[in-house]
């Protein structure tokens, strides 16, 4: 690419990008009215991956309305044009980007773009020499605000994993290639477990979805003109395992109910989940107030955290019942339980006194819940929407566990020397 000398070739001013629910925004380069070869005007710019929570706004006059009816201000500027902060260390990110801004101007002005394939060529040579490992860094929260803490966690731990395979060096977009994909691949699938005192690697599950988060924000980063290539589409996957899922029958939940638990709140949780196949994260959320009583029983009003899409439950007397004696609107229902791994622990020991042989998770209550309905002839398309499933194949898995289940109780009933001989023909 060969970039001739122009002037007036855009502007670079620094922008603020508000972070989804959170009082935070990302500091973004913003360059208007650049030209390309038709003559016409293209926009352009670059997250610098620095956030700030202090930005000063006027309120004197809106620049736009939302559809909700929020008004959004524009921030304050010192005479150079910088973001005024209240805090000393965003004030300091704020001069930091203002220094960014003025060497983007520099090149803008000593370059003309004669078209899309040539900017684009030039921000990914820009990028060549930034860091891949502070942009996996900043993407968990970006890419995830609102997700779960076992999805920002197995995020995490795969940033930490690609810090280890790389010494905890920086490591430059440039040198990101397909060998440095497998590399990675066969370090993942060689780490040692997690679980202590168990010998071996981690599990085929656990760096199957490692290695596909490590893909994904590959894919992003192509997205966002970081790679040339996208060798997250291009990198071979690891296959996952076809997991069983474990799940209970009607009887095995009357022994359950009438089991002790040593923690009385997990023990009304799951069965809760058994009722309403709500996951554990989205059953920790749910407050008194978002219970409705109708005609028909009581509506939970809730938004999935795992998609962040609202969604309602029908909940009868029985189930409602399940959550013990109401409080503030604003109280948590559950707010005695542990978190995840605590809970599950706690199952364990329960499930065992109520005499079920099998390794039962609080996950487990979910796919009962979703197996009792279809047992009963429940549409999938109803499961679907009560389990918050995005796409019908995620819920056609619970079809394949009744299926297995009407094959074995087919096969349940024989009787010895039962198949008839052949007449003899006369």
């Amino acid at each position: 690419m060969n970039p001739k000398k122009g002037n007036n070739n855009g502007k670079a001013v620094i922008n603020l990008r508000k972070i989804r629910g959170k009082e935070e925004w990302y500091l973004f380069l913003e360059i208007s009215h650049l030209k390309t070869s038709n003559g016409t005007s293209d926009n352009s710019g670059e997250n610098l991956n620095m956030t700030i929570t202090t930005p000063v706004f006027d309120k004197s006059t809106p620049v736009r309305v939302r559809k909700d009816g929020t008004e959004i201000y524009a921030p304050i500027r010192d005479s150079r044009g910088v973001i005024i902060c209240t805090s000393v260390a965003d004030q300091k990110k704020c001069n930091k980007a203002e220094k960014l801004r003025k060497e983007r101007q520099k090149e803008l002005d000593r370059f003309t773009f004669y078209s899309a394939e040539e900017k684009k060529l030039y921000v990914q040579l820009k990028h060549s020499e930034e860091d891949f490992i502070a942009y996996f860094d900043d993407a968990i929260y970006r890419l995830h605000p609102n997700s779960s803490r076992n999805t920002l966690g197995n995020w995490k731990l795969t940033l930490n994993y690609l810090k280890e395979f790389n010494s905890n060096r920086p490591l430059p977009f440039k040198n990101l290639n397909m060998e440095f994909c497998n590399e990675f691949r066969s370090y993942i699938l060689s780490r040692p477990a997690r679980r202590p005192g168990f010998d071996g690697t981690i599990s085929q599950a656990a760096a199957a979805t490692f290695f596909s988060i490590f893909k994904a924000a590959l894919k992003q980063a192509f997205v966002e003109d970081y790679l040339r290539v996208n060798l997250g589409a291009l990198a071979k996957g690891i296959k996952a395992p076809n997991a069983k899922r474990e799940t209970l029958d009607k009887e095995e939940l009357r022994r359950l109910a009438s089991t002790p638990c040593s923690n009385p709140w997990v023990k009304r949780a799951a069965l809760f989940t058994a009722f309403t196949g709500l996951r554990h994260s989205d059953v920790m959320q749910i407050t008194w107030g978002q219970f409705k009583k109708t005609p028909s029983g009581w509506r939970l009003d809730f938004d999935q955290e795992k998609t962040n899409v609202p969604n309602y439950l029908p909940i009868s007397d029985q189930t409602f019942s399940l959550c013990g004696e109401p409080g503030k609107p604003t109280d948590y229902v559950f707010k005695k339980c542990p978190e995840i791994n605590n809970t599950n622990k706690i199952i364990h020991k329960w499930v065992a006194a109520a005499g079920i042989e099998r390794r039962i998770t609080y996950h487990c209550f979910r796919h009962t819940f979703a197996t009792l309905l279809l047992q009963q002839g429940t549409d999938l398309m109803t499961i679907k929407s009560m389990l918050g499933h995005t796409r019908v194949t995620t819920t056609e898995i619970y079809a394949h566990i009744v299926d297995e289940s009407k094959n074995k109780a087919a096969n349940a009933i024989r009787i010895n020397n039962l198949t008839p001989k052949n007449p003899k023909k006369k």
